[in-house]
């Protein structure tokens, strides 16, 4: 009984949370960083399906030519958080020949997560993600994504 009351209050609690935060955040998926306001793009997005049919998430790579820094950028997609799907992660830019940086986790109902900044201008470039997909309370699938190179 105590399993289901605990249950109850969690669903509670999320719907809450995901139903201000659906008025809050119903913004198409575009990182904007307040530092730098001429970032964009990088090769093409990445999916993330957590086992559905229709992706639940994207992982992006941004840079921006007058701070010459990267950010990686997790969106989880409106529908998904609507239906319960999170997304646990570490999120970074991987650099070639120096490996992961800007290391941020992603967790609990975020919408959207970036990476820190990490210097860019002259190198090759990719974002990272590695994690699990979750709904509710159930883990539904693993897994490792990498945008294409930036050069």
């Amino acid at each position: 009984m105590a399993t289901i009351i605990r249950r109850l209050t969690v669903l509670a609690a999320t719907m809450t949370l995901a139903l201000g935060l659906s008025l809050a955040a119903a913004a198409p998926a575009q990182a904007v960083s307040p530092m730098c306001s001429d970032a964009y793009q990088v090769k093409s997005t990445v999916y993330i399906y957590g086992g559905q049919a229709t992706p639940v998430a994207s992982l992006k790579q941004y840079y921006s030519p007058s701070c010459r820094q990267n950010w990686g950028y997790l969106w989880i997609w409106q529908w998904a958080r609507d239906a319960g799907y999170w997304i646990k992660a570490d999120l970074a830019i991987f650099v070639q020949n120096e490996g992961l940086q800007g290391l941020e986790g992603v967790g609990t109902y975020d919408q959207e997560a970036l990476t820190r900044a990490v210097p860019g201008y002259g190198k090759c470039t990719r974002a990272y993600i590695e994690g699990t997909v979750y709904k509710w309370e159930t883990q539904l699938d693993r897994f490792e994504k990498l945008t294409a190179w930036g050069c």
